[in-house]
C-alpha cells in the first residue's frame, strides 16, 4: 500500500505529538494491529514525517525467514551509520560491533549482550547529538532473539536523548516488545482498527479507479472486515474477473 493514507486521521494526529515531542526527550510509539490493517503503510508515512522534521531515520523490517539469523536487525538498523560513528567508540566496542555485523573475522568468543548493548548506546547517543534520531521497526514480532536482547538492553539505559522508538506488531500483544513501556515515560500503543465504508471506497477509487454501488461497496466492507490489504484484493478480483458482489453473496455472473 503505497500512495496518499486513507481514513487514518487519528493515527497522523498521534504521529504529530510523537514527532513533536521526540527532540525533549524519549518517546516510543507502537502500532498494533492485525495482518494487512495497514500498519506498515503508516509505519513508512511516519518515517516520511519524520525525515520532513529533520529527523535521522534508522529502519529495520524484518522477516519471519531471518529470525535466526543473529543480528539481522541490529544489522538493518545500524550498518548505514557504522562508518561515521565506529570512529567514536572505544576500541572494545568497535570491536565488538564489527564483529556482530561481519565487519571482521571473529578473534574470540560473540561479544556480550553488554557490550553490544553499550556499543551501540554509544553510537545512538553520537548520532542524536547532531540531530533528532528515529529507530524504527517494522514487524517486531520477527525480531531475531539476539537483536531483540541488545536492542533492550540499549533502549532501557537512554536518559532523556532525543530519540524515538516507531515500531510495529501483528496482533495486540499482552506484553509490550522490547520493554518499551519500560525504556521509555513517554510510550503509547495505538490499534490500528479497521476501515470505514467511506474509507474504501475512497481506497477502491485511488487505488484501482474502482467505483462501486452504495450495496456493493458494503459488502466489500463486510467481507474484507474493513481491512485495506482484503478490500484491495477483493477490487482486484472484481475488476479482473468481473466478479459481482452484492448484499448476499459474492458470485460470478
Amino acid at each position: 500500500m503505497v500512495g496518499e493514507i486513507i481514513g487514518r486521521g487519528e493515527e497522523l494526529l498521534a504521529f504529530d505529538g510523537f514527532l513533536g515531542a521526540v527532540p525533549a526527550g524519549g518517546q516510543a510509539l507502537l502500532l498494533e494491529g492485525d495482518a494487512g490493517i495497514g500498519k506498515t503503510a503508516l509505519w513508512q508515512e511516519g518515517n516520511r514525517l519524520a525525515r520532513e522534521r529533520g529527523f535521522r531515520v534508522l529502519t529495520s523490517r524484518s522477516a519471519h525467514s531471518e529470525t535466526q539469523i543473529a543480528f539481522a536487525s541490529v544489522g538493518d538498523v545500524f550498518a548505514p551509520v557504522m562508518a561515521e560513528t565506529l570512529p567514536r567508540l572505544t576500541s572494545v566496542q568497535r570491536r565488538a560491533l564489527e564483529t556482530a555485523l561481519l565487519m571482521r573475522e571473529p578473534d574470540g568468543p560473540p561479544p556480550e549482550v553488554r557490550l553490544l548493548g553499550l556499543a551501540l548506546l554509544s553510537v545512538v547517543r553520537a548520532l542524536a547529538q547532531d540531530e533528532p534520531l528515529l529507530v524504527a521497526l517494522d514487524d517486531v514480532q520477527w525480531l531475531d532473539a539476539s537483536s531483540a536482547e541488545v536492542l533492550r538492553f540499549m533502549l532501557r539505559r537512554l536518559e532523556g536523548e532525543p530519540v524515538g522508538v516507531l515500531a510495529t506488531v501483528r496482533g495486540r500483544p499482552v506484553e509490550v516488545p522490547l520493554e518499551l513501556d519500560k525504556a521509555f515515560g513517554g510510550f503509547q500503543r495505538l490499534a490500528v482498527e479497521p476501515l470505514s465504508v467511506g474509507a474504501i471506497h475512497r481506497l477502491l477509487w485511488g487505488r484501482l479507479a474502482l467505483s462501486l454501488p452504495r450495496p456493493e461497496l458494503v459488502r466489500v466492507h463486510e467481507i474484507a472486515g474493513g481491512n485495506p490489504f482484503f478490500a484491495l484484493e477483493l477490487g482486484r478480483a472484481i475488476t479482473r474477473d468481473a466478479i459481482r458482489v452484492d448484499s448476499a453473496n459474492v458470485a460470478l455472473p
